[in-house]
């Protein structure tokens, strides 16, 4: 397997600006090379084992280029990787997840995003792959949070299709903007490819369901971090993913999720006021006359929203949870969610405990008791 090293340049300024705001397509890494004045060397590698391709064998096997090289890294595996690789990986429950790429999407000096699909012992599913090459700050931030919602996931048959899903262990990320580049964002996996809804306009027919779904979306997202004692305090359209295929919504990027209550934070904004925001922005709303029209931009669109907007106010200046089943429950039927569904993602396995906060290993206790 060819491994692919760029040994820093002085770098281009201009370019690397033009490559963030210009960049909607695949590029060729060579090209991207250049863009940021790297040069690019190979070094070939024998076996993919667990621990054959480590940053410290890996520059073993290098070429002395005379400066420090800085390869392209993924929790100890590197790339790019062209169509038909496979590698194997564990999952989060230690079991052994085949990856077979189908595309490279985008790449950078520190990026890439592919579309793969990943086989388990009996199932196949279609994933967007994005791979960071550099540890960034948000990675701590954001691991706890993903590896808990797994472990209620797994523990407790909840699944919460609005959420992100850990899919090996040490984890990766996917998606991205579709409409501009996926150098930014960072943390999970969409299945199978979205797009960030800021800036996103639905035809007429479709926004009043849409922006019901949105709301149905991301209120269970966040009632999945509530189980955990856990807030997002960061909803707006830019951590808002649609996934077109199965016209899903998904809330991402838990760099700033924190075990805390609203009360202990007075001057921070509730996150369902948040979500309210951004919802009159997906519905045309130009951020002017504060929270009162903004309610009245996603009231005009249905009756519900609008009664959730009232009821998200009185949240703010109580610094409480909000009622989340009786909202998911009244949301789910104005954005035309059957019943069943609604109870299977809302209800789930939970056990019938009063609706309360409780932390991941008590609320396991609770339902497998």
């Amino acid at each position: 397997m060819a491994v692919v090293y760029f040994r820093p340049q002085a770098r281009n300024v201009e370019a690397l600006k033009a490559l963030r705001v210009s960049v909607c397509k695949p590029l060729p890494v060579d090209e991207i090379a250049q863009l940021y004045g790297l040069v690019p060397a190979t070094v070939r590698v024998c076996q993919l084992q667990d621990q054959s391709l480590s940053l410290s064998a890996i520059r073993r096997l290098m070429p002395d280029l005379g400066t420090e090289v800085r390869p392209f890294v993924i929790w100890g595996y590197f790339g790019p990787f062209p169509a038909g690789f496979k590698a194997t990986f564990l999952d989060i429950h230690g079991q052994q997840a085949s990856l077979e790429v189908v595309q490279q999407l985008f790449t950078s000096a520190s990026t890439g995003v592919y579309s793969v699909i990943r086989e388990g012992d009996s199932s196949q599913e279609q994933l967007v792959l994005k791979l960071l090459y550099e540890q960034t700050v948000m990675f701590p931030a954001e691991r706890p949070t993903l590896e808990e919602l797994e472990k209620l996931r797994s523990s407790t048959g909840r699944r919460c299709p609005s959420l992100p899903a850990m899919v090996w262990y040490g984890w990766f990320i996917a998606s991205g903007n579709m409409m501009t580049d996926f150098g930014d964002s960072g943390g999970l996996v969409l299945k199978p490819v979205g797009v960030c809804v800021k800036g996103m306009l639905f035809s007429q027919q479709q926004q009043q369901q849409q922006l019901c779904k949105a709301a149905f979306d991301i209120l269970l997202a966040l009632y999945h971090l509530y189980l955990l004692e856990r807030r997002h305090r960061d909803v707006k359209p830019e951590n808002i993913i649609y996934v077109e295929a199965q016209a899903q919504f998904v809330l991402v990027d838990f760099k700033s999720a924190h075990e805390e209550a609203y009360k202990d934070k007075e001057d921070e904004v509730h996150d369902c006021v948040s979500l309210v925001l951004s919802l009159a922005e997906m519905a045309g709303w130009k951020c002017t006359g504060g929270y009162l029209a903004a309610a009245i931009t996603i009231a005009s669109m249905h009756p519900v929203l609008g009664e959730f907007a009232l009821y998200a106010s009185t949240l703010q200046s109580s610094r409480s949870f909000p009622e989340y089943r009786h909202w998911l429950h009244k949301l789910a039927t104005a954005c035309g969610v059957d019943a069943a569904s609604a109870v299977e993602l809302v209800d789930g396995a939970q056990a019938e405990t009063e609706d309360a906060p409780c932390r991941g290993v008590r609320y396991l206790r609770l339902v497998s008791e």
